[in-house]
């Protein structure tokens, strides 16, 4: 379980960032070049860790560290409290353990994801002209940014994916790259990715491009994967989709499915349950909540004639009196204008919208403008404009 110190110059890919530390390289000098020893010895026993235990069977004791690293027992027992403080490892205290202060210890998920971090520097550049598929294309709405955020940590942690791993085009570090064709880089991203992942929620369902991104993988017949992020379950699946078997980010028990699944798919080795079991639950939590949240605020939203605009009079008044401060002429023009803008706001939904539509526009032009009521009239109906142009 040891290695030779004198002869890792030139050895085992596997050690090769311990190796360059050895052995010179000024790439990995710059990357170690921190004030404090304590860190550098830190990640210095990251790397030394995994290249000895890279599918973490087992467990280290100090004199295992000692002969691999060559620190003194001091800066080992230093190292170990940093990284056990950073949530790198799984620390064991049993009993004496003199001159060490913990009795073994192994790099757990976040540790592995740090050392490929480290790792970084010493991997081979992808030919730009024949680069790698996307391993995973998140397809979503915007409205759904958090539970994708939440769900990229878990896939990172879990997975050790990298940035350039994941798609995500709403989310900043995953969006797609400057100055490309938008269109033709998400054809061969949708097409081309190991997986994709389809988040499934009120939002995305009525997202045209959502609908096309699930469509054109679909009939790809490549490796899809619908996520429900709504308790309402598998009954916003529609069209093709209902015959996919979908998973759902409320259900702990289906995102642990979800890990192996992609396990397989990616062909790649998960880190054990325990060592993202945090993110799964995170990311079962918010999306409970989100799903809740939206009930909540969809209760006001009016689909017909109602009396919900009930305050509209004291809106109106105080508006136009703010708008129009020394102007009374106009401060009369402006309530007749946006008292007619509530009697159409009144009529709801067009016969021609669906209610998912017409929910997402009312939504966000009474957040666009809550004080204008003749806005909110414009902005709805150039919604509505543009979705009939879509569906030609």
């Amino acid at each position: 379980m040891s290695i030779n110190l004198n002869k890792s110059c030139g050895y085992t890919p596997a050690v090769r960032i311990y190796k360059h530390f050895l052995c010179g390289d000024k790439r990995v000098k710059h990357k170690f070049k921190m004030k404090n020893p304590i860190e550098r010895n830190a990640h210095k026993l990251i790397a030394i860790l995994f290249a000895n235990n890279p599918n973490g069977e087992f467990s280290f004791n100090g004199d295992n560290i000692q002969e691999l690293s060559g620190l003194k027992p001091i800066d080992i027992n230093n190292a170990i409290d940093f990284l056990s403080k950073k949530g790198l490892i799984e620390r064991f205290d049993l009993g004496e353990n003199h001159p060490y202060n913990f009795s073994s210890v192994l790099l757990n998920g976040e540790g592995n994801y740090q050392y490929h971090e480290l790792n970084k520097i010493d991997e081979p550049k992808d030919n730009p002209k024949n680069p790698k598929p996307m391993k995973i294309f998140i397809s979503h709405s915007h409205n759904d940014v958090e539970i994708a955020k939440s769900l990229i940590e878990l896939l990172r942690v879990s997975l050790n994916l990298k940035s350039e791993d994941i798609r995500c085009t709403s989310i900043d570090g995953y969006r797609l790259p400057a100055g490309i064709s938008t269109d033709e880089q998400l054809k061969t991203e949708i097409h081309d990715s190991e997986v994709l992942i389809g988040l499934i929620s009120p939002s995305s369902i009525s997202s045209y491009y959502v609908l096309f991104e699930l469509g054109a993988r679909w009939g790809a017949n490549r490796p899809l994967i619908p996520l429900i992020t709504n308790e309402l379950g598998s009954d916003l699946l529609k069209g093709p989709l209902q015959g996919i078997n979908a998973l759902n980010t409320t259900s702990e028990a289906q995102l642990f499915q979800l890990i192996s699944d992609l396990e397989k798919l990616l062909d790649i080795h998960a880190e054990p349950a325990n060592a993202y079991q945090s993110y799964v639950s995170k990311l079962s939590k918010l999306s409970s909540s989100e799903s809740s949240d939206n009930s909540d605020q969809n209760k006001g939203i009016s689909f017909g004639a109602d009396n919900s605009y009930d305050d509209s009079d004291e809106i109106i008044k105080n508006y136009c009196k703010n708008y129009w401060t020394d102007d009374f002429s106009m401060q009369v023009s402006c309530i007749n204008e946006q008292k007619e803008a509530v009697n159409i706001l009144k009529k709801g939904k067009p016969d021609d919208i669906t209610d998912d539509d017409f929910t997402i526009i009312r939504k966000k032009a009474a957040e666009d403008w809550p004080d204008d009521f003749t806005m909110r009239v414009s902005q709805e109906h150039e919604q509505f404009d543009a979705i009939r142009k879509l569906k030609k």
